[in-house]
């Protein structure tokens, strides 16, 4: 459903209309389609409402932690695409290590590792340097 809903934007009189529709329904649902949406903007091209609806979702504090995992472990390895996304991920789940870092020791290293790597894909390769370089902060 998400495929062609994605597909139908290019083929639409109002795509504004139905980019915001769904848009709506993967962060009121993002339990359901935010994996499938996720995996689906990697796939096509355009990829606007999935896009917002994931730096939606990155923001929002409610959304719990193993469903940010779930995400940040479907985005690609390395890519600029999903750079941005893929901090603002990170970055929620380094906040979350952080706060019980005894019980998160090897994911928080684990975390700012993969947020150095992020940082570097944007050009911001001293911010990579000090988030790997100052494991304690």
């Amino acid at each position: 459903m998400l495929t062609a809903l994605t597909r139908a934007l290019t083929r639409t009189p109002h795509p504004t209309q139905l980019a915001d529709h769904l848009t709506t329904l993967i962060t009121t649902h993002p339990h359901t389609f935010a994996p499938p949406a996720l995996v689906i903007t990697t796939q096509t091209e355009t990829s606007r409402p999935l896009l917002t609806a994931r730096h939606t979702i990155a923001a929002n504090p409610d959304i719990p932690i193993p469903l940010i995992t779930t995400l940040t472990d479907l985005l690609p390895q390395s890519t600029r695409r999903f750079a941005h996304l893929a901090t603002d991920f990170t970055q929620r789940l380094i906040h979350h290590h952080r706060a019980n870092p005894d019980a998160y020791l090897p994911d928080l290293a684990g975390s700012l590792n993969n947020l150095s790597i992020w940082l570097g894909e944007l050009g911001r390769r001293e911010e990579g340097l000090a988030a790997i370089s100052d494991f304690s902060k």
